[in-house]
């Protein structure tokens, strides 16, 4: 199997005081492996994804609050199929598009040597999207969706930086 992607992304940041606000749109083309052999077929298929993230220092030296909201749009991927007659056929699978969002609180310590961070990725609990078409594969879901995330979980992390000056 041949894994390639191609695409664009735009990025922009704001900050405004001690709020900061950065977004990306990526269009990503996904490769057709099946492409040379049906002429309806190009040879990448695209899909948007959109991120927007937002931050928020209290105070001078306070926590910093953090949220992130992620949307993926529909993927379309086709694979070689049969009809009725044992015609070989393009065949159609639809992911349906979903929505991640993240939420943490922040907080740098020992002159800023020390970074510890928590809270919740998958807030919205995605844990499946629907499809429909069919499509085999080591990942598959049930036929009518498709693993997305293990679902809601909580983290917590602390960065430690050995630099000296």
């Amino acid at each position: 199997n041949v894994f390639k992607t191609q695409g664009l992304q735009f990025g922009m940041e704001a900050e405004i005081g001690k709020l900061t606000f950065q977004t990306n749109l990526a269009l990503i083309g996904y490769y057709n492996p099946n492409w040379r052999e049906f002429a309806e077929l190009d040879q990448f298929t695209y899909t948007n994804e959109f991120q927007a993230s937002l931050s928020y220092q209290i105070g001078k030296k306070g926590p910093d609050l953090f949220v992130l909201v992620r949307k993926n749009d529909r993927l379309i991927s086709f694979f070689p199929d049969r009809d009725e007659e044992g015609n070989e056929i393009l065949g159609t699978r639809y992911q349906e598009g979903f929505s991640l969002l993240n939420v943490s609180i922040g907080q740098r310590l020992w002159k800023n040597r020390l970074a510890l961070r928590t809270g919740v990725r998958n807030l919205l609990n995605v844990q499946q999207v629907g499809t429909s078409g069919v499509g085999g594969g080591a990942h598959s879901g049930s036929g009518t969706s498709s693993p997305i995330s293990p679902g809601r979980n909580f983290f917590m992390q602390a960065i430690l930086n050995l630099a000296w000056d």
